[in-house]
This record gives structure tokens, C-alpha cells and sequence, in this order.
């Protein structure tokens, strides 16, 4: 059988088709979840963001307009929702950290113990923080598409008619902007 998703999604658009969309769903998912594993380094988190992908992919699906193939569409969404998750985690993460007192503080850091999760904690504020400042070092058009494809979730066509710039730049400055966040995540390990 020939992976048509063009022709699944369309059923699933025009007729509500369920059995279309588990089609969809039982064909992409391991390759999904395995791209996921790849931006998130986590398996149980990367299943969490594709199966979120397909909940807001079947509860809008009669109002999603895509201009190209659904496979790009599909990828890209997961991407997006990867980095969204991962900046999120990283925020909880630190929201965590700001509200330990200074009191409890010492005494985690005056024990003996190796604390894991204290570890992993303080691993996910330097994270975050690298991460901050590599976007916020980016040249300004290209933290400006960063911000608005991984924060506001913007598609990319909408981001290249907003900036008056082609989806390829688009494109472009995303790729360069999570190149930048690469390189400054193995610097630091």
C-alpha cells in the first residue's frame, strides 16, 4: 500500500473521517515519535508530544489549511511542539527553583547526599539559560522568525507574509537559529 497521507488527510478534513485519521495516526506515529526523541532526548516525553499533535490535529482539523503536502505540515508541528514543550519544561523547572528558600536551600546544599533530581534541576537552569541567551544574541530578523514560529506557534507562511520576506528565509532563519542553539548546548556539555 502506498503512504498517501495528502489523500487520508483530505478524508479526514472533508468527511470526519476517523478511520482516515487512524490510518494517519498508526502509519506516522513511530517515525514521529522517533523525530521527537531526536529534538526532546526523551522517549516517554516525545510519545506526550506527538500524541498532543494528533489531539489538536483532529480537533482542528476542519479549520487547518495546508498549502503544501501534510507530511511537511505533520513534521513540522511536531517540531514545533517539541521545542515548545522542552522551553516549557525548562521554565517549570526553574519557576521550582525560584520558589525553594533560602533556608531549605543551605540545607540541600549542606547535605552529604547526591540529589538527582536537585542535579537535574540546576542541569535545566544553565539549559535554559544558554538557550536564552543564544536567542537573544541571534541576528534580529532571525530571533524575530525564532520567536514567533517557536513561541506564537506561527506557521511558517504566515511569518514570511508578516516579515514580507519568502518561507525559504523563513526556513532559513529557523534552521540557523536552532544550529546556533545546538552549538551552545554542546559547548556547554
Amino acid at each position: 500500500m502506498i503512504l498517501d497521507l495528502d489523500y487520508y488527510w483530505h478524508r479526514v478534513q472533508e468527511n470526519d473521517d476517523k478511520k482516515a485519521f487512524g490510518w494517519i495516526f498508526n502509519n506516522t506515529f513511530q517515525s514521529l515519535c522517533f523525530y521527537a526523541f531526536q529534538i526532546s532526548g526523551n522517549r516517554f516525553l516525545a510519545e506526550e508530544i506527538v500524541q498532543e499533535v494528533f489531539i489538536k490535529l483532529w480537533q482542528n482539523r476542519n479549520s487547518i489549511q495546508i498549502r503544501e503536502n501534510f507530511k511537511p505540515y505533520l513534521y513540522q508541528m511536531v517540531h514545533n511542539h517539541s521545542l515548545t514543550k522542552i522551553f516549557q519544561q525548562n521554565a517549570n523547572k526553574n519557576a521550582i527553583n525560584n520558589t525553594v528558600s533560602d533556608d531549605i536551600w543551605q540545607i540541600v546544599t549542606e547535605g552529604h547526599q547526591y540529589n538527582a533530581y536537585l542535579v537535574e534541576k540546576l542541569e535545566a537552569e544553565d539549559t535554559h539559560k544558554v538557550i536564552n541567551e543564544t536567542i537573544e544574541n541571534l541576528p534580529q530578523q532571525c530571533r524575530e522568525v525564532f520567536m514567533l514560529s517557536k513561541f506564537r506557534d506561527k506557521p511558517n507562511e504566515e511569518i514570511a507574509s508578516m516579515l514580507n520576506i519568502s518561507v525559504n528565509t523563513v526556513r532559513t532563519h529557523i534552521y540557523r537559529a536552532l544550529e546556533k542553539i545546538r552549538e551552545a548546548l554542546n559547548k556547554k556539555m
